[in-house]
This record gives C-alpha cells, structure tokens and sequence, in this order.
C-alpha cells in the first residue's frame, strides 16, 4: 500500500452537470472527506466551454444521453493534472456517498498508477467488443482485454504522470466509443489500456452499492437504504447507480443519514435546501418481449 506524499497536491473532484439536486448533500460528505485526505474539494457544476473542449455535438442515440458530459470525466481530470499542477486527481460520481471514517484513499495507490474499482464482467465484454470493432475499423493493434482491470468509473484516482492517456486530443479521437452501453467506462479503458497506463484495483469498498446484499429487484423502487447499513459494513463509499430508479429521494436520504452521524444541525440545514422528492416513482422498464428475447438470443449464436 502507498502512502500519500506530504508535498503532493491532492484534489477530489465531483461532477455535478445538470440537474443533480442531491449533490447538495453528496458533495458535504466529500468536502468532509477531502479534509481528511489533505486534498482540495472541488464541485464541478458548469461544463467548460466550446472553445476548451470542442467536443462535436453527439446525437442521444444511440448509447445514452449526454455524451459530453461522460466525456468530461476524463477531460476535467486531465485538465487538473495537466494545466492546474494536481499531482493526484480522485474523481467521484455526485451519486456516491462517502462515510466519514473512510481511510485515505490517496494511501491505497502508488503514484503514477490509475486507482479504480472492479465492476461486472458482463459490462466489460460489452465494452471490449465496442472497443475491438472501433480497433478493427482503424487498423490498429489489440489492446489486452482484462476483464479484472475493468473499471466502474463512479470512483477513479488518477496521477499526473498518466496525464496524457486522457488529453483531450485522444478523448476527440475516440468519441466514438461514447455511443456504447457504457460511454465513459468504454472510452476510459480504451484510453488507459492503449497508453499501457499501470492499474492498480482498489478495494470494492471503496465504490459498493448500497443494500448490496439485496436481490437487483428489490432496488428498482427503494427510497432508504439506511436500514441496511450495519455496524459491521466495511463500505467506505456507497455509490447509488442507476440500478436504484428513485435516486432523486435514495441519495439524499442516504447522504443526509450519513452527515448527520457526525454534524446533525448541518445535515438539517442542507434538508432544507433540498427540492421535495416526487410522489410518483419512476415506471420500471418493461422487460423485452419473448419473440424479442428469442430473436436477440438467435442473433448472438450466429455472430
């Protein structure tokens, strides 16, 4: 394990583009949190303009929406690093809650390695096929194909010396990885693997679902996770992704829960700034069709 240098200079970065009300609570457990690591907090909320990263405009589909702001999570970092002289750059989704004896990330990694968490294998193949197609398409060599290096890339830790495998010279040359099932997850392998950056896996406590001992269909509606925080839950960060489909009321309960354990009177004066939640739960997605299911299962013996 690494320890963080005293000399070095140390950002947290949360990415809050767009209407994220939650990352009101989110971003005071982090702020809380970057004390403790001797780092400066900053909360990303505008995006930067045209003229600093001219990303062409990007249909919604296909993949997601918001293309651009998938790409500034490796464009801002790199702008950190390369231009603000960080040496080392944590960059959270404004989904993640961190506890607040969470142990200094900054000592888990080597300087000059990438810090990241593993996530599902099934996620990764789906990448890697984008990623060999886009190869194949441009004659240029394989990368490896790890699926233990696969990140999900809620929580990330870079360094300054890998700063150039995310310029945005090589963000504009790939965006087209963005159109994938998962854009920054595709596009941030591809980019870390090609440059041959060294990966070094944090522990899952550091980016972990809440309620994770739950069956996926029990999180389709949940609005609390707190009753599933034990004493003994060694998480150090909770991250609400986009399996939980009520997140504008699961992440500030959870964030809220959390400060208050350590400032009550702030974590009301940030409940009160909050919007009030919808009644209405989002509708889950209906499940494909049988003849769906058996058309696509068809397609994919063929291939």
């Amino acid at each position: 394990m690494g320890v963080a240098g005293s000399n070095e200079r140390l950002a947290i970065l949360m990415i809050a583009i767009g209407a994220r009300p939650w990352s009101r609570a989110t971003s005071e457990l982090f702020r809380d949190y970057a004390k403790k690591c001797g780092a400066t907090f900053i909360l990303q909320t505008e995006e930067p303009s045209e003229a600093d990263f001219p990303l062409p405009a990007m249909p919604d589909s296909p993949g997601r929406a918001h293309k651009r702001v998938y790409a500034l999570k490796a464009f801002l970092p790199w702008r950190l690093l390369a231009q603000e002289g960080y040496d080392r750059v944590l960059v959270v989704d404004d989904s993640c809650c961190v506890k607040h004896d969470a142990p200094n990330v900054f000592d888990f990694i080597e300087p000059g390695a990438v810090g990241l968490t593993e996530t599902s294998h099934a996620h990764a193949e789906l990448s890697f096929k984008e990623i060999r197609k886009y190869l194949k398409a441009r004659g240029e060599p394989e990368i490896p194909y790890n699926p233990e290096h696969y990140m999900n890339s809620g929580v990330m830790l870079y360094t300054r010396g890998m700063a150039d495998a995310i310029s945005p010279e090589r963000i504009l040359a790939a965006r087209e990885m963005l159109f994938a099932a998962y854009p920054h997850q595709t596009l941030t392998y591809y980019l870390l693997n090609s440059a041959r950056v060294p990966l070094t896996i944090l522990p899952k406590a550091f980016n972990r679902l809440p309620a994770s001992t739950l069956s996926p269909g029990e999180w389709t509606n949940m609005t609390d996770a707190t009753p599933y925080l034990r004493d003994d839950d060694d998480t150090y960060i909770y991250h609400v992704t986009g399996a939980f489909k009520r997140r504008e009321v699961l992440i500030p309960s959870l964030a809220l829960h959390l400060l208050a354990r350590t400032d009550p009177e702030r974590a009301r004066a940030v409940a009160a700034t909050m919007p009030p939640p919808s009644d209405v739960a989002t509708p889950p997605v209906a499940p494909p069709s049988i003849a769906r299911r058996i058309a696509r299962k068809l397609r994919s013996l063929v291939r």
